[in-house]
C-alpha cells in the first residue's frame, strides 16, 4: 500500500482545532447594547484577528474592545489580543455604558470618554496599534478628536454621513496611505493627519469648507493634494513640514494664507498665488529653499514678516507690479512709496547690503534673520527702527548707520548679539548722540563713518579709491556713478564718496 504525504500547508490546517480556526473571524450581531463581551466565547476575546459587529454598541462595548486591542497607557508593550480587522459598518454608536477611555491631558485635566449618538468618540480607538483595518459605522456623523489616532490602518474610508473630523483624528498613523474622503465632509480640525510620515496623496471634494491649522505638518511622503475649489483660507500651519510636496494649485477663491501655512515645505517648487489673494501670513513660505516661481499678485493687501525667508532659488520676493500696496527693490519688499522695509530677502547669500536712500522706518523684522550677512548699511533718511528689525543676524561685522538724525528704536530693536559682535558707523558730527541714545549706546564698538564729517547728504569729494563699488540701493557697479558711491575696501569696512 502506497502512502501519500500531504503538503505542508494541509498539514498546518489539520493541526488547528475547530476552536481556534474559528477564533480567528467572529461575527456578532447585536440587539442590545452593551452586551458585545457576552456574545463571544472568552476563550477568543485575545486571539480573533477579525471582527465584525453589527446592531447598536455604546460605551461598555468601546470599553470591551478597547481592552481586547487598545495599547495599554502604561506597562505593556503590546495589546492584549490579535485584533487586526475591526469592521463596524452596520453598527451603530448610541449614548449610554461605561465610560471606554479616562486619562489626563498635557494641561493635567483629567477627563472621561463617552458613547455620544453617530459619533466616533474622543479617543475611541486610540492606541489600536495592530488594528491594519478599521470600519466605522455608515451612520456616523461626526469623527472627533484623536478618535483614531496612532493606530496601525493602512486606508481609511471616511462614510458619506460624515460632516465634519475633529482635532488630531488620525495623527501619529505611520502606515497610513490613503484617506478618501466623499462628497458631504465639510470641516477638519487641527492637527488631523499630523505625523501620517507614508500618507502620500489627498484629495478634497468641494464640500470641504474648512482644513485644520496644522492638518499635514510632518506629512513626509505626501506630494500630492487636490483642495476644494471654494476654499477661501489655508490655515496656520496647514502644510508645515511637507517635505514631498512639490507642486500646488491653489482655488481661485483663496483669500488667505495664514502664518507657516507651507513653512520648510523644502520640495516646494511652484506655487500659483491667485488673483484675489488678501493676506499672506508670516513665515508663510519661510524655508521652502527649492520655491521657483510664487508671484505675489497686485490684490495682496498685508504681507507678513519673513514670508519668504530662507527662500534661495527665488531669487528675490516676486510681486505684480500693479500691486498698490508693495514693491520691490532687488527683491525685498517694500511699502509703495518705498518709505518702508518690511523684508529684505534673505535667500540671498550675499554678504553685504546696502538700503535705498529713501527708506524711513524699518518694520518688525524687516532686516531679520540673515545667516550671510556681513556688511549692512541703512538709509540716510532712517527714523524708525521697529521692534527686532535688525535681528538674528550673527555673521554681522558692521552696521553703518549715515542718518545724522538718531534713529528712534521701538521695542528691542537689535539683537543683543549684533551689539555685541557688530562694530556701529555712525556720522562722526552725531558720534556722541549715538553713544548716548537708547539702544544705540548698547553697540559695544561705536566709530565714526570713514570721510564724513557732517551727514551723508554733505560728504566733500573724495579721490575714488579701490575696493568693491556699489550704488545706494545696493546695486554693485562696474564704474563710478554720478551720486553717492559706497566703497567696500579689501579689509571688510565701508566708506562712502560723492561723485560729481
Amino acid at each position: 500500500m502506497k502512502i501519500r504525504l500531504l503538503p505542508a500547508l494541509a498539514l498546518a490546517a489539520l493541526s488547528l482545532s475547530p476552536a481556534s480556526m474559528v477564533a480567528q473571524v467572529v461575527t456578532v450581531e447585536l440587539e442590545e447594547p452593551g452586551t458585545l463581551s457576552s456574545k463571544i466565547d472568552p476563550d477568543m476575546w485575545y486571539t480573533m484577528r477579525t471582527l465584525t459587529v453589527k446592531g447598536p454598541i455604546n460605551g461598555t462595548d468601546i470599553k470591551f474592545l478597547r481592552d481586547v486591542a487598545a495599547l495599554p497607557m502604561s506597562g505593556a508593550t503590546e495589546p492584549k489580543g490579535k485584533l487586526t480587522t475591526l469592521n463596524l459598518k452596520a453598527a451603530r454608536i448610541v449614548p449610554g455604558g461605561d465610560v471606554y477611555f479616562a486619562s489626563q491631558s498635557s494641561s493635567g485635566r483629567y477627563y472621561e470618554c463617552v458613547t455620544r449618538k453617530d459619533t466616533v468618540g474622543h479617543d475611541m480607538f486610540y492606541r489600536f496599534i495592530n488594528l491594519k483595518s478599521l470600519t466605522i459605522p455608515d451612520n456616523t456623523v461626526y469623527i472627533d478628536s484623536t478618535a483614531i489616532c496612532y493606530t496601525g490602518i493602512t486606508s481609511f474610508t471616511i462614510p458619506p454621513s460624515v460632516k465634519g473630523v475633529g482635532m488630531g483624528a488620525f495623527e501619529i498613523n505611520y502606515e497610513l496611505t490613503r484617506v478618501t474622503i466623499p462628497e458631504g465632509v465639510e470641516s477638519f480640525g487641527l492637527l488631523c493627519f499630523y505625523h501620517c510620515d507614508k500618507l502620500k496623496s489627498i484629495s478634497f471634494p468641494n464640500s470641504v469648507k474648512e482644513l485644520g491649522e496644522g492638518m499635514f505638518n510632518y506629512c513626509d511622503a505626501l506630494s500630492y493634494v487636490k483642495l476644494p475649489d471654494n476654499l477661501e483660507v489655508i490655515p496656520m500651519a496647514c502644510f508645515e513640514n511637507t517635505h514631498a510636496l512639490e507642486t500646488l494649485n491653489l482655488p481661485t477663491t483663496l483669500r488667505r494664507i495664514e502664518e507657516r501655512a507651507f513653512m520648510y515645505c523644502s520640495g516646494l517648487q511652484s506655487v500659483n498665488l491667485p488673483d484675489g489673494l488678501e493676506y499672506i501670513g508670516p513665515y508663510a513660505f519661510s524655508g521652502c529653499s527649492e520655491l521657483r516661481t510664487c508671484l505675489i499678485p497686485a490684490s495682496t493687501q498685508e504681507i507678513g514678516y519673513l514670508s519668504f525667508a530662507g527662500t534661495f532659488e527665488l531669487g528675490g520676493i516676486q510681486l505684480a507690479e500693479e500691486n498698490p500696496n508693495y514693491c520691490t527693490i532687488d527683491g525685498s519688499l517694500f511699502s509703495k512709496d518705498s518709505i518702508i522695509m518690511y523684508q529684505l530677502y534673505n535667500g540671498s547669500m550675499d554678504t553685504t547690503y546696502v538700503m535705498p536712500p529713501m527708506v524711513q522706518e524699518i518694520a518688525y523684522e524687516g532686516c531679520g534673520y540673515n545667516y550671510y550677512l556681513k556688511h549692512l548699511t541703512l538709509s540716510p533718511a532712517l527714523r524708525i527702527v521697529s521692534e527686532r528689525g535688525i535681528d538674528f543676524c550673527y555673521q554681522l561685522q558692521d552696521l553703518t548707520c549715515p542718518a545724522e538724525e538718531v534713529p528712534d528704536c521701538v521695542g528691542t530693536a537689535f539683537d543683543a548679539a549684533i551689539q555685541r559682535q557688530a562694530v556701529l558707523y555712525v556720522p562722526r558730527a552725531s558720534l556722541n548722540a549715538y553713544k548716548r541714545a537708547p539702544q544705540w549706546k548698547d553697540f559695544d564698538t561705536i566709530r565714526p563713518i570713514e570721510g564724513t564729517p557732517t551727514a551723508i547728504p554733505d560728504i566733500s569729494l573724495i579721490k575714488q579709491g579701490g575696493g568693491a563699488r556699489y550704488d545706494t540701493s545696493g546695486r554693485r557697479l562696474d564704474q563710478p556713478v554720478h551720486g553717492i558711491n559706497i566703497i567696500r575696501n579689501a579689509d571688510g569696512t565701508t566708506r562712502k564718496v560723492y561723485v560729481k
